[in-house]
């Protein structure tokens, strides 16, 4: 048999195998066919089931079940239950069909990933799982027609979202996004709780009718209220994003001379920091609208970013260089060297410590600002287009030109020791593969592209940096932090009704031994089973009063410390109780224990865990330390040496909390 479809050459054939006998075809523009082998006619159609060419079909096993693929980046499954048989769209992964040009990350938990295409569309993308991805819509000028065509025929469509800013303080309440467009000089806004975009589209009448105008850059203040809108014809705008309504104009004409590359707001909706190709930035205040003061620059400046927490902006120039600017002092604090391309995207660490940028040289440079020096340096096979670190440090989000994922690197430094060292002037970049989910195909092993830190192994620290220095342990705080409160814990976790004996419980006469038993008298000691109910006179010292007495003897009491490190909160308590007379000890190892602590205490480590030691052991055994002279003594000997230790603390503490009172109360 034969069968010929309208749409051109066949681009994919799949079967079904669940007892129908049908035969799935794909074609060029995205169409899919479905024939009836045993009528030899078209049974259905799935119209428009990809963007582009379906490149990919195949019917899963015993399933009424069709997966398609196609170049558009998308993955979708169809499902064929409807009364006639035909097919509907069951679940689709899908992702933007052309490159994205500018990604953030979104919200404070750095789980989702905000990325705008050059396909005019909005995405989200999750760091936890696709299941969590959502798309918030194609840019439209008008949103019922767009709506009544379709995405595909929507004679709307807007240009390519070239750059926005989000927030999520008030995200539940209105639109929480606002994006420029390519050559485009309205605003549009939003909503990422809907999932949709918003009701509107920022203009200042003054732009009405005029041409050649467009907006460059946008900025959302931190409480989510106004947005800061900068334009090519050099003016400044603020709009309210819940009402649309203009609020502020920046500068009594013009707020620069030449196009706004940048506007910034701080985290206390303050200052208002613009950028202009006049090679100059200026700060507003940020509710009256006036001018404070400007700072000027080399060349003129083509990008700014801005970590709101520190106050540092960062500058890029049209000639290639990157400077940080304090926003508070208003004036350059670091400048870095000059770059031999354009620098395409620029973001701060959580911290504010680190300053990564790309540029069009397939670099990916990363600044540390406290020394100002190039710290890490690597190429890409192609070059990135937008880059932004994730709020809590974890994750670098990278989108490159001419691909259509976003791709995430893991910070090393959080998963192990890297020796971020300035590197060299004549410091060859090396060439990282970008991140995959592939497999190697020979071991099965995944590719590891960092073989530096790889080779440089695992980082030991030693138990004691120096000798004068004081060190904790490495115990958790509930292996210390409640041996003084052991007892209230016990009686905290003790059920809150004990167990109650039966009724009527059986009571069974004692017999004796042997193949024919008889029942024992009373007053028969001798047949009687022995008491359980021991005197400690008999007891013998415990395995850690012997090892005391040991450790005594060399003058070494190192096993004493890692025993007690072994041993939970309840058994450290029995062991130091059972070092007492009274309960099978003897005045030897009480008077062995404290020379034991006094020890620790010389070292100088494991200093909380000798302090906890020596408290619950005071508190237990307070009586006999005030009863004998040698106790006294011993207790004289750990008090001076512990004053010692803590005088050396106090003065470092001191000094500390000297310069930050002074820092916090100077004015500079």
């Amino acid at each position: 048999m034969r069968f010929q479809q309208d749409w051109g050459p066949v681009t994919a054939v799949s079967f079904r195998t669940d007892g129908h006998s049908h035969m799935a075809t794909g074609s060029p523009i995205g169409h899919v066919a479905v024939w009836d082998l045993e009528k030899r006619a078209l049974h259905s159609q799935l119209v428009e089931a990809h963007r582009s060419a379906v490149t990919g079909m195949r019917f899963l096993p015993d399933e009424p079940l069709l997966l398609t693929s196609s170049p558009d980046n998308s993955l979708r499954m169809w499902i064929f239950d409807q009364s006639d048989g035909s097919g509907r769209l069951l679940k689709q992964q899908q992702g933007h069909s052309s490159a994205p040009c500018r990604i953030r990350f979104h919200g404070a938990a750095g789980t989702n990933i905000l990325s705008a295409g050059l396909d005019s569309t909005l995405r989200s993308f999750s760091t936890l799982g696709e299941n969590l991805n959502k798309s918030l819509g194609q840019a439209s000028y008008d949103r019922k027609k767009a709506k009544k065509y379709g995405v595909l025929k929507d004679p709307g469509k807007m240009p390519p979202i070239c750059e926005f800013t989000s927030e999520t303080t008030r995200e539940k309440e209105w639109d929480s996004v606002a994006a420029c467009h390519r050559g485009v000089k309205r605003v549009t806004t939003w909503s990422y709780d809907r999932c949709c975009m918003g009701k509107h589209q920022l203009l200042h009448d003054r732009f009405k009718g005029v041409r050649g105008v467009s907006a460059l850059c946008v900025s959302l203040s931190a409480c989510g209220n106004f947005v800061t809108i900068g334009y090519s014809s050099g003016h400044v705008d603020r709009f309210n994003i819940q009402s649309g309504i203009h609020r502020m104009t920046y500068g009594k004409e013009l707020a620069h001379e030449g196009s706004v590359r940048g506007v910034a707001s701080d985290a206390l909706n303050q200052v208002v920091v613009t950028a202009g190709a006049d090679s100059h930035l200026r700060f507003w205040g940020f509710r009256d609208g006036r001018q404070l003061s400007e700072v000027a620059l080399s060349a003129p400046v083509a990008r700014i970013c801005l970590h709101r927490e520190s106050g540092m902006l960062a500058v890029a120039s049209d000639d290639f260089s990157v400077c940080v600017v304090d926003v508070e002092l208003r004036r350059v604090v670091r400048a870095f060297a000059s770059y031999y391309s354009q620098i395409t995207d620029m973001t701060f660490s959580p911290d504010a410590r680190w300053l990564v940028t790309s540029s069009t040289d397939k670099l990916v440079r990363t600044w540390d600002l406290p020394s100002g020096c190039l710290v890490d340096c690597f190429e890409v096979p192609s070059p990135v287009t937008s880059l932004d670190l994730s709020p809590t440090g974890e994750f670098l989000a990278t989108a490159h030109a001419d691909d259509l994922g976003v791709f995430l690197w893991a910070n090393a430094t959080l998963y192990s020791h890297v020796t971020l060292r300035p590197l060299p002037p004549d410091y060859v970049p090396r060439i990282a593969e970008l991140p995959a989910t592939t497999l190697d195909d020979e071991g099965g092993e995944p590719i590891d592209d960092n073989d530096e830190l790889m080779d440089m192994g695992a980082y030991e620290s030693p138990d004691q940096l120096a000798p004068d220095m004081v060190t904790l342990s490495k115990l958790p705080y509930s292996r210390w932090q409640n041996l003084l409160n052991i007892e209230v814990v016990k009686k905290r976790n003790k059920p809150k009704e004990p167990p109650s004996a039966p009724k009527a419980a059986p009571f069974f006469l004692p017999t004796t031994a042997g193949l024919d038993p008889q029942f024992v008298k009373l007053d028969d000691k001798e047949n009687m089973a022995p008491s359980k109910i021991t005197s400690f006179e008999h007891f013998q010292l415990s395995a850690f009063a012997k090892l005391l007495n040991s450790c005594a003897e060399s003058n070494n009491y190192g096993p004493v410390f890692e025993r007690l490190k072994e041993l939970g909160p309840s058994s450290v308590d029995f062991e130091i109780r059972g070092l007492s007379p009274e309960a099978g000890g003897s005045s030897e190892a009480l008077l062995n224990f404290l020379k034991a602590m006094g020890s620790g205490l010389k070292t100088r480590r494991d200093f909380e865990l000798v302090q906890s030691y020596l408290g619950l052991f005071l508190k237990v055994h307070a009586d006999v330390m005030a009863s004998e002279d040698a106790f006294r003594e011993e207790l004289v000997c750990i008090a001076d040496t512990q004053h010692n230790s803590w005088k050396e603390l106090e003065v470092a503490f001191n000094q500390s909390l000297c310069i930050v009172n002074y820092l916090r109360s100077a004015i500079l």
